[in-house]
């Protein structure tokens, strides 16, 4: 049975998870080289750190690395992913652990810490806010809502 809203914040989180879904599809589709190049080449050295590393990464530090302010980087983000900084980071850190729950036996504070979570019931809290259930209901079932 398909989601139905019964309320505003539900409906925001539903059109936030829609964006944030075609943000990510249309990067998976710039996966040639010859499509990258049309990404700034320091968004793409950020995409490519968040894919490879999950500790926790901050835009300021990232920013640094890249050797502009982290406003800029902000905005060059947002332009061409169409979300924001914190908005990938999140969808990037949910999909690898919705990965983890599915692929291994790890506990949830395991997965929680792999993907770059010092607090677990932080963890738990933006799983639930994501899928729309908690993480150990996601491993034994296959109908939570899902963006992986």
């Amino acid at each position: 049975m398909g989601f139905v809203p019964d309320s505003a914040s539900q409906v925001k989180r539903q059109l936030f998870r829609c964006d944030v879904r075609l943000a990510l599809e249309r990067l998976n589709c710039c996966s040639s080289s010859s499509d990258v190049i049309h990404l700034d080449r320091r968004v793409v050295r950020v995409l490519r750190m968040l894919d490879g590393h999950m500790a926790p990464l901050k835009l300021k530090a990232l920013a640094y690395a890249c050797g502009i302010s982290q406003r800029h980087l902000g905005r060059l983000f947002i332009a061409h992913t169409g979300i924001s900084f914190h908005q990938y980071l999140w969808a990037t850190r949910m999909r690898r652990s919705a990965e983890l729950l599915k692929q291994t036996r790890l506990l949830v504070k395991q997965v929680a810490a792999e993907a770059g979570y010092i607090d677990p019931s932080n963890f738990g809290h933006d799983f639930r806010r994501f899928f729309n259930c908690s993480p150990e209901d996601y491993r034994q079932r296959s109908d939570c809502e899902c963006l992986a």
